[in-house]
């Protein structure tokens, strides 16, 4: 009887010490985000911290607050669920009441995938200093967990969410200046098994901060990491190939978030997807989603195929110049019936913080998306015919919609200032679709990246050769220009070195874009590499330097300086042995026509040129990318004069 006695004693201690944050268990997940109130609102300044929790319908219900903890000067933060939740987030499918549905009203043991969501939201918080090197930390935790078949002890196990705010520079968090990535997507709670699934929770950032994406480590209470089970880890949760070899194992795309996988085998699997923003290339901020996702047999169901400009369970990405219009047709099909033998209706939805506000219909025009006002940066883009408010666009056997972006200079500067120094910014969207199958509907998802760059950049300059006057010291360097179709040139930059390796210093420009010539004036006896860029500038005024051209080179100390005695020197060749070209140096004492003549092992004639030979040092490009590999000689023909040196091609 004691024993009994002590066992509800450690109970309700247990279920005291933890009635602060949640009432019970059936955890299956959340996050944590914040947004900055921004100028003109009341409390500007101040952040609003929100927790999304998922929880497992069989389970006892959360409490109507939570605590958020933290090791911020704002210390615990009290939150309140909001009107209208918790809801029931569990998959929706056909309505007919002889199928088998998964819901809150339903569930009755651990993982069916019957999950609820709860959100909460804090008052304004004001957040004054500078967080440490290691962030501010926001946690919710408590114990316990459901089941689990990629977990050691999961049901055994406690859990603690978390979101981090770091340091920008020295900049104080009061007022407040940004806004934590957030996921626009409804986690998936249950996935059905036997075909290719892709996935994504569209984080998004509404300050146009970079995002990357990364599996999460799920922590315990205490914050230690959770151990996996043989053939799981944190960056592999989710069935593969060690389970069954028809597997696929699941793939995160660290730049969209996209995830994609294949799996036969059922069971309940912890997984937990981080999101890292950047600013200026400085971290500034990390969340996470949480989620147990629930596997069941999936029978012969597939999902729909999303078709152009996706192919089904794939991202696409394109790049297009401000001003242009984008435009294309996506549809969804699934020509499969349901188990009665009706046809299936697939849902269409989309989701991108470029998206217009929703039209609704009128007379004979279907609805569509304002390209004005609802995006956070018009003009915006469309869809027609456009899901509404919580309403997808819906057809039986497939959907179509077209999408329609008109592009402007203004998609070239997201808020912060060092994006003027990029040359393109990416915007993502997504379109989800789905059929009505029960109990667990086929599913998947596309991400487009749509980059908008301003410049392109033009090429540098070829340069042909180069030659050394000794009478005057100058240095003649001579290039091909560039091709210039939409009037972008601004200038070329020259740029110089002692050694090819080093330092490469700006020495002057010409803003000419048919010049091919310059001359440089050698002070004393030296090595000179030189380098050249070309600068572009566009209607948006923004401007970008090429890539380097290829280095040429005036090796003067390592040349025999009693060459100013002589009529004719031919000197090694650079680099040799070579590949796609090589540099082909002789000294004349006059100006000249000289012949080049290279000929392959067996004597035939490859190349036979004339060159126009300055007085002094000259350096001839010759191109060897019709050349196969093997020995060959090159010869110099100067005034009767005729001497060969021999050129290895790799």
């Amino acid at each position: 009887m004691k024993r009994f006695l002590f066992f509800l004693s450690a109970f309700f201690f247990v279920s005291g010490f933890f009635s602060t944050n949640v009432y019970a268990t059936h955890y299956m997940g959340g996050e944590i985000t914040w947004e900055c109130i921004p100028y003109g609102q009341t409390y500007a300044g101040r952040y609003i911290f929100t927790l999304k929790a998922y929880r497992e319908c069989a389970g006892i219900q959360f409490g109507s607050s939570q605590t958020l903890l933290s090791n911020s000067p704002a210390g615990n933060i009290a939150l309140t669920e909001i009107i209208g939740w918790p809801k029931d987030i569990s998959p929706v499918c056909n309505s007919n009441p002889n199928f088998s549905h998964i819901t809150c009203a339903g569930a009755s043991t651990s993982n069916q995938g019957a999950v609820q969501e709860h959100i909460y939201r804090s008052q304004p918080i004001q957040l004054n200093g500078v967080p440490p090197a290691t962030g501010w930390i926001f946690y919710w935790e408590s114990c316990c967990r459901n089941p689990s078949s990629n977990i050691t002890g999961a049901s055994l196990s406690s859990w603690r969410l978390r979101a981090i705010m770091y340091p920008y520079g020295t900049q104080n968090a009061y007022p407040c200046f940004d806004n934590s990535p957030e996921f626009a997507e409804k986690p998936r709670t249950v996935i059905a098994t036997g075909y290719e699934f892709s996935y994504n929770n569209m984080a998004y950032d509404k300050d146009y901060d970079s995002l990357s994406f990364e599996w999460g480590q799920p922590l315990d209470s205490a914050g230690q990491f959770l151990t996996f089970s043989n053939g799981y880890s944190y960056n592999s949760p989710l069935p593969g190939p060690v389970q069954n070899s028809n597997n696929l194992s699941a793939f995160l795309d660290s730049i969209n978030g996209q995830i994609h996988f294949k799996s036969f085998t059922t069971g309940a699997y912890v997984t937990s997807i981080k999101v890292n923003s950047y600013r200026c290339g400085v971290k500034i901020a990390e969340i996470w989603r949480d989620i147990q996702v629930v596997l069941v047999a999936g029978g012969a169901n597939t999902p729909p195929a999303i078709t152009p400009p996706f192919s089904n369970g794939t991202s696409y990405k394109m790049i297009v110049t401000a001003g242009d219009l984008v435009a294309f047709n996506v549809s969804s099909t699934d020509f499969q019936f349901l188990s009665n033998g009706t046809p299936q209706t697939i849902f269409l939805k989309h989701f991108s913080a470029e998206f217009g506000e929703y039209v609704p219909p009128s007379g004979s025009n279907f609805p569509t998306l304002s390209s004005t006002t609802g995006c956070l940066k018009p003009p915006c883009a469309t869809l027609t015919p456009a899901p509404g408010p919580n309403a997808p666009v819906t057809g039986i056997f497939g959907v179509q919609s077209q999408f329609t972006w008109q592009t402007t200079c203004a998609h070239l500067a997201p808020n912060q200032a060092c994006s003027a120094q990029l040359d393109t910014v990416y915007y993502q969207f997504l379109f989800s679709t789905w059929d009505d199958y029960c109990p667990v509907p086929g599913q998947a998802t596309g991400v487009i990246t749509i980059g908008v760059t301003g410049i392109r950049h033009l090429d540098a300059p070829v340069i042909d050769s180069v030659y050394l006057d000794y009478a005057t010291n100058e240095v003649h360097l001579f290039w091909q220009p560039v091709i210039d179709s939409n009037n972008f040139f601004k200038a070329y930059y020259i740029y110089y070195s002692s050694t090819l390796n080093g330092n490469y210093a700006l020495i002057d420009s010409t803003l000419s874009l048919t010049s091919t010539a310059y001359l440089y004036v050698i002070n004393q006896p030296h090595n000179a590499y030189f380098k050249i860029r070309t600068r572009s500038i566009n209607n948006c005024n923004q401007s970008a330097l090429s890539g380097y051209s290829n280095v040429i080179s005036m090796d003067i100390t390592g040349l025999n300086q009693s060459a100013k005695q002589k009529d004719f020197v031919l000197y090694p060749n650079e680099p040799n042995p070579a590949d796609s070209y090589t540099f082909i140096k002789f000294y004349t004492k006059e100006p000249a026509n000289v012949k080049l003549v290279l000929v392959d092992i067996n004597g035939k004639i490859v190349v036979n040129k004339n060159i126009s030979s300055k007085s002094g040092l000259n350096s001839f490009k010759l191109s060897l990318e019709n050349l196969s590999a093997g020995v060959y000689y090159y010869s110099i023909i100067y005034k009767n004069q005729k001497k060969t040196n021999k050129l290895m091609v790799k």
